[in-house]
């Protein structure tokens, strides 16, 4: 599939690409590009792309994706648990798609074709984490309202409600393969896979308000698209305030999945958002931190 430049969707996805340090966002891929299938020992050294629906069809993949990451982490930790990589991984692929979603849809009230046929990736060579993301289709969902609502490559929905389906009916379809895909390569089951999902979709929706300093915004829009639990998704969106012992409110949420960080010997302990901390101590961590 080869992309088409779209003056609609391109400032939008240029906004979202701005606003994460870690990862590059772009509409197409840059030319010249060089695709690889999944089993070339290449798609994991850097520089090159990988289709998201060819790796669905190879679970070998991630199997030597967590390998590459548990090599990469031995030269820190002086073991590493196989559930820790296998976990990083998880939540890095369901970012790519849900993360991605979420920005553009609170950004613009926008939503992709997030279809795994639609999106290529680059995996960096260092710490073994995606650091490039292509939309390989300009397609979109857009409001009446949006000025690109007229655009041969979007399709108008009558409102945001609406909007919000179509944005759990993207995530949710790559999910359902993914989750597929991911089973056989670790250990985990479809709930704590699809919790990964959930997790990506309420921190994309987050995140760009979160670093702009509007909070309530990033939680209204996560309301919007996770009022409540809805399947597949394992919760409604548990962004929140919280007041912390020394009476500041700090904004959180609690993950439904879980990236094992706290189980390497040299780890500090739990995330902030880990699901296994109870409030008071999550409340007391936010202090300690800002």
């Amino acid at each position: 599939m080869t992309a088409v430049a779209s003056p609609a969707l391109a400032p939008s996805v240029e906004t979202v690409n701005a606003a994460v340090p870690w990862c590059s966002f772009r509409l197409g891929l840059p030319l010249p590009s060089r695709m690889v299938r999944p089993d070339d020992r290449a798609a994991l050294a850097g520089e090159v792309w990988v289709s998201c629906g060819e790796v669905l069809a190879v679970p070998s993949f991630f199997t030597r994706w967590q390998a590459a990451l548990s090599t990469r982490m031995a030269d820190t930790y002086s073991s590493v648990p196989q559930v820790t990589p296998a976990g990083y991984v998880m939540s890095w692929y369901a970012g790519m798609f849900g993360y991605l979603g979420g920005m553009l849809f609170h950004q613009a009230r926008r939503v992709p074709a997030l279809a795994p046929e639609t999106l290529a990736f680059t995996v960096g060579p260092e710490f073994h984490r995606p650091v490039a993301v292509a939309l390989r289709s300009p397609a979109f969902t857009c409001l009446p309202s949006d000025p690109g609502a007229g655009s041969p490559h979007a399709t108008v929905v009558p409102d945001e409600d609406a909007l919000a389906a179509v944005l759990r009916a993207e995530v949710a379809a790559h999910g359902a393969r993914f989750v597929a895909a991911y089973r056989q390569a670790s250990r985990f089951g479809p709930h704590t896979l699809w919790g990964a999902v959930t997790d990506a979709l309420d921190r994309g929706l987050w995140h760009l308000a979160h670093r702009g300093g509007d909070d309530p915004a990033g939680a209204a829009s996560a309301a919007l698209v996770l009022p409540r639990r809805l399947a597949p998704f394992t919760s409604g969106s548990t962004i929140r305030r919280v007041r912390g012992p020394s009476g500041a409110e700090h904004w959180t949420r609690t993950r439904q999945s879980c990236c094992f960080y706290y189980k390497l010997p040299e780890a500090e302990g739990p995330c902030v958002t880990c699901p296994r901390l109870t409030e008071a101590l999550r409340a007391q961590l936010l202090d300690e931190q800002s």
